[in-house]
């Protein structure tokens, strides 16, 4: 039984969309995208895809859509980026796994390039991943994966492999229920759904997840088997992380919390998530953690890394935090604090109020609003998890 056939019995008003061709995908054309399966094509040092692009920074040998077959017997096609020596002198394999396909999206769709300059990658990278052109040069191969379904590779559904040695989320997201689609029971990001729904290419069916969202707007069975288990976690992890895009802030800090990994850390950075992709030195940061796990090498990480490093935004005129050094999070220094809503002045206060009373405001109204205030006598720091109790 195939991976579909397995999840259409389990959930039988499941559907599934049909993406169009690639080559009759209106954002696959431009690409000119042609299915070349085990095609070798050598990448000289100084190589360029297109002006104004970075060069590629040592003789490269790209496999175009090298397949895989899983354990089901299934075939997902990778553009595998690897030294032109690691035939005598193999290096470890980076492999860029994502919903994205490998080579239809780039920054150039995001506004200005979420500040990314175009000299910075050389267009061969995936989508949120790295660029082959710098990893190549570092002693390391880059594999560029079509997800199940997507592209040319055939059905869906994702698992981890047994050779891993280490894992670099950056950028988490593991709950598609409360991180994306119904936090809180509430829908949003439907209109994501179906541009995702919409953007696939390919031969095989898509998952018609912004038709499940309605009919099961409960966390049921259907969404726990898309959940990720972070405590099944075990090797060594590096996660990056921000408040700068909610799709990722819960899963980056609920990974590095409560992945059971002896050794694991966490950067959390105060700028956008693709910046920290390509500018030099989170680069070197990530090779340096690599290089200790992937290949062996001794460098100090775990001595010279702190566990966690800290940014935080900051208001009005109190500066940003850049990577401040802490141990674990919630930092083990915090101080909680309950404050209680008081309707009758409109304020948040330490003790709780004497008498009851009520504040209200019109829902239909959209600019309508109740809001407390609380003043402190001294600079706050806001730094973990904020709750709210009825």
């Amino acid at each position: 039984m195939t991976a579909t056939e397995k999840l259409k019995s389990r959930f039988p008003d499941l559907n599934f969309v049909k993406p169009l061709p690639v080559d009759k995908h209106p954002r696959y054309e431009k690409f000119g995208i042609k299915f070349s399966p085990n095609k070798r094509t050598v990448l000289p040092k100084g190589h360029l895809k297109e002006d104004g692009r970075k060069k590629v920074l040592a003789d490269t040998l790209l496999n175009s859509d090298t397949p895989i077959k899983l354990r089901d017997g299934v075939h997902e096609y990778a553009d595998i980026f690897r030294p032109v020596t690691s035939d005598e002198h193999p290096v470890p394999a980076v492999i860029c796994w994502s919903p994205y396909r490998k080579t239809s999206i780039s920054l150039d769709m995001i506004w200005h390039r979420a500040g990314v300059p175009k000299g910075w990658i050389s267009g061969y990278e995936t989508f949120e991943d790295l660029d082959p052109a710098e990893w190549t040069r570092r002693g390391y191969a880059i594999v560029n994966v079509d997800a199940r379904g997507a592209q040319f590779s055939e059905a869906m559904v994702q698992r981890s492999h047994p050779a891993l040695k280490a894992l670099a989320p950056w950028e988490g997201f593991t709950d598609i229920y409360r991180q994306l689609y119904l936090r809180g029971e509430f829908s949003m990001n439907n209109v994501f759904a179906a541009q995702y729904q919409g953007g696939v290419a390919g031969g095989e069916g898509v998952e018609d997840v912004a038709q499940m969202v309605k009919t099961h707007p409960l966390f049921d069975d259907y969404w726990t088997q898309k959940y990720d288990e972070v405590l099944n976690i075990d090797v060594p992890i590096y996660v990056l992380g921000s408040f700068g895009n909610s799709f990722h802030v819960y899963g980056s800090f609920d990974t590095f919390r409560r992945a059971k990994s002896t050794h694991k850390w966490m950067r959390v950075h105060a700028r956008f998530e693709w910046y920290e992709m390509y500018e030099p030195k989170p680069i070197d940061d990530l090779q340096r953690f690599y290089d200790r796990y992937a290949k062996g090498i001794m460098n100090g990480w775990e001595t010279d890394t702190p566990s966690l490093r800290l940014s935080l935004h900051g208001f009005g005129t109190v500066p940003n935090i850049a990577e401040r050094s802490e141990i674990g999070f919630p930092l083990q220094r915090q101080q909680l604090r309950k404050y209680y809503l008081d309707a009758s002045v409109k304020r948040l206060t330490s003790l709780l109020p004497p008498d009851e009373a009520v504040a209200s405001y019109d829902s239909q109204d959209l600019n309508a609003s109740s809001d407390f205030t609380i003043n402190f006598d001294e600079y706050p720091e806001i730094a973990g998890y904020t709750k709210v109790r009825q």
